[in-house]
This record gives structure tokens, C-alpha cells and sequence, in this order.
């Protein structure tokens, strides 16, 4: 008897209770296999494979709680330091404000303190919608934004 290549195989369905009781041999034409039975069957197959990997992942949780429990510890202490060092940058940008310091320079980081502007822009898409690109007319779509005070930290290079 010759052997099933893998893509031959299909799962085996009990016709009354609808579960995979196994896997067999295609026996019919590779045309049934877009039926809507053969597709359900393989939609079926595929959400086994998932709670098999779903379970063997538990297991591996479960066998590893205290690795699992340590990480999330690390976590929560990453956290905890994200939230402190914005608070930190806030308060940096904010004494560099009242200072009037534009740079400070540290050993590790540099702050640049950047004062609120008003920054004006041209709305170029809607510009080209109403005029062709040779019309003068800048003044009409030229935007004001404001932008709001910003400090920015970075690394101080090494010389």
C-alpha cells in the first residue's frame, strides 16, 4: 500500500456529533475541498491545533510561575520608573522655563528646552482643490498653529 503524502490527509468527522474522530485519506476529488462541510472541517481542525498550542502554553506558564511572577514584577518596576522620569521631565521642562536655560548639559543626557511659538503653516492640499498651482494666492491659506513648549532629552555624546 503507498504511503499518504500529508497533503493528502483530511480530517475525519462523525457525521452525528461533528467532531474530528481522526485523520484520513482524501478519497474524493481536491474539488470537494471548498465545500462549505470540507471548509468547516478544516476550520475545525485548525481551532484544535490552536487550543493544543493554547494548552501546551499553560502547561509551560504553569511549570515556570515563578520566572512568569518575576517578569511581571520587572514590569511593574520598569513602570514605576517610566512614570517617575516623566514626572521628572515635566518638572526639568518646566524649572528650564522659569530659568530661561535653553541646554542643560548632564553625563548622560542633554536637555534642550524649546519656548511655546507660533508657527504658521500652507494648506497645500487645499490650496491645489481650489486654484490651480500657479495662483498667487499664499495669504489665504496661510494657518496659524500654536505650538506648546517642549524639552527634549537626549543622550550626550562622548567626545
Amino acid at each position: 500500500m503507498e504511503e499518504n503524502k500529508k497533503d493528502d490527509l483530511v480530517p475525519v468527522i462523525d457525521k452525528e456529533t461533528g467532531e474530528i474522530v481522526g485523520i484520513g485519506a482524501l478519497t474524493e476529488a481536491k474539488e470537494d475541498e471548498n465545500t462549505p462541510a470540507a471548509l468547516l472541517a478544516r476550520y475545525t481542525d485548525i481551532d484544535l491545533e490552536i487550543s493544543k498550542v493554547v494548552i501546551e502554553q499553560d502547561d509551560f506558564i504553569k511549570a515556570n510561575k515563578e520566572i512568569f511572577d518575576k517578569l511581571e514584577e520587572f514590569r511593574a518596576k520598569i513602570q514605576q520608573f517610566e512614570d517617575e522620569q516623566s514626572k521628572v521631565k515635566e518638572d526639568l521642562k518646566q524649572a528650564m522655563r522659569e530659568a530661561n536655560i535653553p541646554q542643560e548639559v548632564g553625563v548622560r543626557f542633554t536637555a534642550k528646552y524649546t519656548a511655546p511659538y507660533t508657527k504658521k503653516n500652507f494648506d497645500t492640499k487645499k490650496f491645489y482643490e481650489d486654484y490651480a498651482p500657479d495662483t498667487a494666492m499664499y495669504k489665504k491659506y496661510v494657518g496659524v498653529t500654536n505650538v506648546s513648549d517642549s524639552i527634549k532629552i537626549s543622550e550626550t555624546k562622548k567626545k
